[in-house]
């Protein structure tokens, strides 16, 4: 069973066990601040480790130092367990923590433009990055199987939304310019599900989904060996999406639609923790809860929808999880606890 992971729509690995305390990023500090006398000794014991593809970060951050953070995702083992992928001015970083987010440790951290924009996790300590240079490049993927603390690089494709069950076993959306367009002329894209059993090493066509209409998102949740889940998103008005929730038990051979069309926002991530409990968040809209396998969908009223912009979610079960978001009346950037399902929530963390 997939752990918790979240992401933000287009949404892990950290590396380099240092001698270097945890690091807490706390109301009103941001991440360079705290690790102006860590960082350096970070580079000069995890540089031999990193993937060949990403550049070591240097000695000397100061442009860094000054920059808000910006979390981007974050994905947890368990309650205690987790990693959090994020933004430091032009660099991105990964931290882990053993707390409950309450501190963070920084393992890992990019080259000037490369940006981490989901962390997975799944079994007892294996997780996966996904790093997208610029819009128009391919995919990076990185894994971890020590919780966090070595990487290696494991693909460069054009692969997203990558969701595993297990250590080996994962899913992930190939999306390309389709044969449908919209009245204007914009070309809609085609999604294929690929899959690999090797923990993202190779990846094999399993099926295609979406097929039928304009769709310009995709969105994947995998929640067991055959089973799986996809919404399906259409154009953009201005504060509406048309977006489809399907689902599969024979890894995509076919695929059903359990409830109506959802209109209102637009998609940034989906996350089903098994057949019948899943989560969808919205630019303009929130955060979605179904118990009865996307056949109806409830709203949160923590979020204001045209204020508060959700990046990341996660759960470790039906009722525990984490999320990451934008409080638009703060001005903040927040990491968030839920012990109801996503019902109630308390911040824990605060970025300004």
């Amino acid at each position: 069973m997939r752990r918790c992971s979240g992401t933000a729509q287009g949404s892990a690995s950290v590396m380099g066990k240092v001698p270097m305390g945890k690091v807490p990023m706390g109301k009103g500090q941001n991440v360079g601040e705290r690790l102006r006398g860590s960082v350096v000794t970070l580079v000069l014991l995890s540089t031999a480790a990193l993937s060949l593809f990403v550049a070591p970060a240097r000695a000397n951050h100061d442009e860094a130092i000054h920059d808000r953070f910006r979390p981007t995702s974050v994905a947890f083992w368990d309650m205690d367990h987790g990693t959090m992928s994020g933004q430091v001015g032009r660099h991105s970083l990964i931290a882990v923590t053993d707390d409950g987010g309450r501190s963070w440790k920084q393992t890992w951290r990019s080259a000037t433009g490369r940006e981490v924009t989901r962390v997975i996790v799944a079994g007892a300590n294996s997780a996966w990055a996904e790093i997208d240079a610029c819009a128009t490049c391919r995919h990076r993927l990185l894994h971890s199987t020590d919780g966090g603390k070595t990487w290696v690089h494991v693909a460069r494709n054009r692969l997203s939304d990558v969701s595993f069950i297990n250590d080996t076993e994962g899913w992930a959306l190939w999306k390309a310019q389709g044969k449908t367009s919209d009245r204007g002329g914009n070309p809609g894209i085609r999604v294929l599900v690929k899959q690999t059993h090797d923990g993202g090493r190779t990846w094999t066509r399993v099926s295609s989904a979406c097929r039928h209409g304009y769709w310009i998102d995709a969105a994947l949740s995998r929640t067991g060996a055959g089973e799986g889940w996809i919404v399906c998103a259409g154009d953009i008005g201005t504060a509406m999406q048309k977006k489809v929730v399907i689902h599969t038990v024979d890894s995509g051979s076919t695929w059903q639609r359990p409830g109506d069309a959802l209109w209102s926002g637009h998609l940034t991530g989906v996350l089903f923790r098994s057949t019948d409990h899943g989560w969808l968040w919205l630019n303009r809209a929130g955060l979605l809860r179904t118990d009865d396998g996307a056949r109806t969908w409830d709203s949160n009223r923590f979020f204001e929808s045209d204020v508060d912009f959700i990046s990341s979610v996660c759960f470790v079960d039906n009722e525990n999880g984490y999320a990451t978001y934008q409080n638009g009346d703060r001005g903040a950037q927040q990491f968030i606890v839920t012990h109801d399902g996503g019902r109630t929530w308390r911040v824990r963390q605060t970025w300004h």
